[in-house]
């Protein structure tokens, strides 16, 4: 019954279809709630509702219908909280909600054990929130990368355990994962895109570590032709810490943007430092502060100094059988590891060099942080 001129509200007649499996009444002209009868389905696989002028809350009773797999209610006028019982849909491999006025906190669904699902609801409150969430959506939809989170409703994510981990190696694998998906933004679609909002916050961890680069709400298209227009939704191009100076004196999008955002990851991850910190200021920043420093006072601040001697003690404890003599007699391992540090930060500060054309390309970083991982491989 989709794609017709139906109009109206849903019967809650509906409900006495008892041994309905799939339920197709999209792109219509229907109004009115949701009528709870339709959750009455139990044996209900696909449930499509977009494209109609239905409005009203999403009831908690979606949750009920278990054997769901399907679920899109997309560009309607639907209101309210997302229900928190949508976890309670196990077979849920496809959900949309996307262009409704829903609220709340991001929910993981855990869809079977194939998949695992987010919703991202906008703020459409905020001054241009909807533009932001159309370009985020057109810069993913046809973009496809294992470190790029992929478009399921509007946007997706996948959610972070918070397990144990060697944190050192770990910390270059997930540079590594985030200049993957950056050198693929930048160098292998058409046209380019950049992110413009490289962060800690918009890198998500999968259950096995694997990075995520996320939030698209201000990438930009990149034209190749200087008479064309570059595509842009809004004047902001990134958050406060993360972006390019040159940004600040009006000039475009560009990936030189995004690799000085990523330098500034890097050596926020190797310091321990955040770039909004209370210390920076009155011309500070953390790319002076840690320039301004010895390499050996760079890889012995405290939260570096962590990383090694954690993944020290790890790496000693399953490759030897004397724990008695402590991660300080391997001085062998301290210097590698410290100067592999030293390595790291160089990346981070040949990524934000004051003037674009002095920065590193994403794939010089990326080389050159493949290289310190292998080299600490047999350690």
């Amino acid at each position: 019954m989709g794609n017709n001129q139906f109009s109206g509200r849903i019967p809650t007649s509906i409900g006495q279809c008892k041994r309905l499996f799939s339920l197709d009444l999209r792109m219509n002209r229907l109004r009115g709630t949701i009528p709870k009868e339709i959750f009455q389905l139990s044996y209900l696989t696909s449930l499509y509702l977009a494209g109609n002028s239905l409005h009203g809350s999403l009831p908690p009773e979606v949750g009920t219908m278990t054997q769901l797999e399907t679920l899109d209610s997309s560009s309607n006028n639907l209101v309210g909280p997302i229900p928190v019982s949508l976890e309670n849909l196990h077979y849920l491999q496809k959900l949309n909600l996307s262009f409704n006025h829903l609220e709340g906190e991001v929910e993981s669904l855990s869809a079977g054990d194939t998949a695992t699902l987010a919703v991202k609801v906008p703020d459409l409150q905020q001054s241009k929130a909807s533009k932001s969430f159309s370009a985020e959506c057109e810069a993913l939809k046809n973009v496809r990368h294992q470190n790029l989170v992929k478009v399921i409703t509007s946007c997706s994510s996948l959610d972070y355990n918070g397990e144990e981990f060697k944190a050192l190696v770990v910390q270059f694998i997930i540079a590594i994962d985030v200049a993957y998906a950056v050198e693929y933004l930048h160098h292998y679609c058409h046209p380019p895109i950049a992110h413009c909002d490289l962060k800690p916050a918009n890198v998500l961890l999968d259950e096995n570590m694997t990075a995520h680069v996320v939030d698209f709400g201000l990438a930009r298209f990149l034209s190749q032709s200087t008479s064309e227009k570059q595509s842009s939704t809004l004047g902001l191009k990134g958050s406060i810490g993360y972006i390019a100076p040159e940004y600040g004196f009006g000039s475009k999008a560009s990936t030189e943007g995004d690799v000085y955002s990523f330098g500034i990851l890097v050596l926020e991850m190797f310091t321990g430092k955040r770039p909004t910190d209370e210390m920076f200021k009155e011309g500070l920043s953390l790319r002076k502060f840690v320039s301004g420093m010895d390499e050996n006072e760079v890889v012995k601040m405290g939260g570096d100094r962590r990383l090694i001697e954690d993944y020290g003690y790890s790496t000693q404890s399953s490759n030897s059988d004397d724990h008695s003599s402590g991660f300080g007699s391997n001085t062998h391992w301290m210097r590698k590891a410290e100067e592999c540090m030293a390595d790291v930060i160089r990346v981070g500060l040949s990524c934000t060099a004051d003037q674009p054309k002095e920065r590193w390309n994403i794939r010089e970083a990326l080389s050159k942080l493949q290289a310190i991982n292998h080299s600490m491989l047999p350690f």
